[in-house]
């Protein structure tokens, strides 16, 4: 048997443990070292691929860049774009309306930079047109021909537009309601024929329009509009310039037409407030997106009315692109490239 000490291992045990426990112990400090190294590895390699990716986020790559043979400095930035729309007339020589034109046909410039047209059709959105009536001693012996003429003018829109709301105001003596904005041709029908002179009344034509385009703007309708018939004869009382109604409509989003009884050439400038009715009448009204018809007698009224009927209902809807920015474009031009045709269309900006 072999005989071991109290307690303790073999001799050959012994030797064998003490040659390998040098190794041992430098293996154990080696592999807290290495340990550590690792540690420390992870971190920083941590740190590297945290760094890498913020870079990777901020810019793209070098390589992406001389694929698309530009610098990351110069990539172009997108713009949204938003479908805006413009409403126009065009009319030949004759005044007759022209609608055949296509997307070809037409130039839109916004602060002398064209836009991207993308369709021209046939205007079919409801029309809010507020009928203003010049109802003062001067259109006394122009009854007859007045409710003629606007009845005409009813009837032929809402055939072709019956979703077309009318409302009629007269504007002798002071502005009056005589029919709020309503469909109903009935209603219409009623207040046009209770229009009667005014004796001794004076027109307070540019009061009307701006008490109109407070409540055409608050409508906020796709296609509002102002036809108003003068007598030039008669004295004008409101205290308003021409420039502060082209604000007014500017902002209501309204275009002024006007049917103009011409008389005497003097008496229509004789004072400041007959200055800046003409102004309106004609000026501001095509800066508004409307036209002007002028007749010498009252035998023109009739025809003037069906005129712009037929020119209200042949509007063209013109949709282009506009981008995006902070400071919208305040002027606009829109022509066609056909000759010899004339377009109605508002030369301020961003109408719808």
């Amino acid at each position: 048997m072999k005989k071991f000490t109290s307690g303790g291992p073999s001799e050959t045990a012994r030797k064998r443990r003490l040659r390998v426990q040098p190794k041992s112990l430098y293996s154990g400090q080696e592999a807290a070292v290495k340990l550590i190294d690792r540690r420390v590895a992870r971190s920083a390699f941590g740190v590297v691929v945290m760094v890498t990716a913020a870079l990777l986020a901020g810019r793209p790559m070098q390589g992406a860049a001389r694929q698309t043979g530009r610098s990351t400095e110069q990539q172009p930035t997108t713009k949204e774009t938003r479908d805006r729309h413009v409403f126009m007339t065009v009319v030949d020589k004759n005044d007759a309306p022209v609608t055949d034109l296509t997307a070809a046909d037409v130039t839109v410039r916004e602060d002398g930079v064209a836009r991207e047209i993308s369709s021209v059709t046939r205007a079919t959105a409801p029309m809010q047109i507020a009928l203003l009536v010049d109802d003062s001693a001067a259109a006394m012996t122009l009854t007859m021909d007045l409710r003629q003429g606007l009845t005409g003018f009813v009837n032929t829109i809402a055939e072709t537009n019956p979703d077309t709301e009318f409302s009629v105001i007269t504007f002798g003596e002071r502005p009056t309601t005589q029919a709020p904005f309503t469909t109903s041709l009935s209603v219409v029908t009623r207040a046009v024929n209770k229009i009667m002179a005014r004796s001794g009344a004076g027109a307070y034509f540019l009061q009307a329009i701006e008490e109109t385009a407070k409540v055409l703007k608050k409508k906020a309708g796709p296609r509002s509009i102002i036809l108003a018939f003068v007598a030039e004869d008669g004295p004008e009382f409101s205290n308003i310039s021409h420039d502060r109604v082209a604000e007014i409509l500017k902002d209501s989003r309204v275009a002024l037409w006007t049917i103009i009884l011409q008389g005497d050439g003097a008496a229509a400038t004789a004072s400041n407030e007959r200055r800046e009715r003409a102004s309106v009448l004609t000026d501001v009204a095509k800066a508004s997106g409307g036209g002007f018809k002028s007749i010498l007698d009252h035998q023109g009224i009739t025809r003037a009315y069906s005129l712009l009927a037929s020119q209200l209902t042949s509007q063209l809807d013109v949709t282009y692109a506009r981008p995006d920015r902070l400071i919208p474009p305040t002027k606009m031009e829109v022509t066609v490239k056909r000759d010899g045709l004339r377009v109605i269309a508002p030369n301020w900006a961003g109408q719808r």
